[in-house]
C-alpha cells in the first residue's frame, strides 16, 4: 500500500473554511478501528507524550497518553463490573455523560469505548 504525504491546495482557503486537503488517508493505521484503539496505539507509540491539559489558574496540568489509558482501563473495569453486577453482561451499553468540558469527560468517554 502506498500513502502519500497530506498536503493543502494553494489557495484554497476561504473565509470561514479551512484549505482543501488532499492525500488524506482514512486507512486504518497499526489495527486502529476505534478511539480507544487509537489511545492504545498512541500509548503505545509515545506513553510519555502529553494528552490532556487541564487548568485551574494560569498553569496547565498534564496527563500523559498512559496515564490516561489507564485511567480509562480502570474506569472501563469499573463499569464492566457493574454492568456483571447489574445482570447485563459484555458487550455495547449505553453511557451517559453529563459534564462541563473537562478532560475527565474525555477520559471516561475512551472508558466507555473500551468495552466495544
Amino acid at each position: 500500500m502506498h500513502l502519500a504525504k497530506a498536503y493543502m491546495v494553494a489557495e484554497s482557503e476561504q473565509a470561514g473554511y479551512s484549505a482543501i486537503m488532499r492525500g488524506i488517508s482514512d486507512t486504518a493505521k497499526d489495527g486502529v478501528q476505534t478511539a480507544y484503539d487509537l489511545l492504545h496505539c498512541m500509548e503505545q507509540r509515545n506513553p510519555r507524550a502529553p494528552l490532556l491539559g487541564t487548568r485551574d489558574g494560569s498553569e496547565y496540568k498534564w496527563e500523559s497518553v498512559r496515564q490516561v489509558s489507564e485511567l480509562a482501563d480502570a474506569i472501563g473495569s469499573g463499569l464492566d463490573h457493574l454492568y456483571e453486577q447489574l445482570g447485563l453482561g459484555t458487550g455495547q451499553h449505553a453511557l451517559g455523560i453529563f459534564a462541563k468540558s473537562r478532560a475527565e469527560w474525555l477520559i471516561a468517554e475512551f472508558a466507555g469505548y473500551r468495552g466495544r
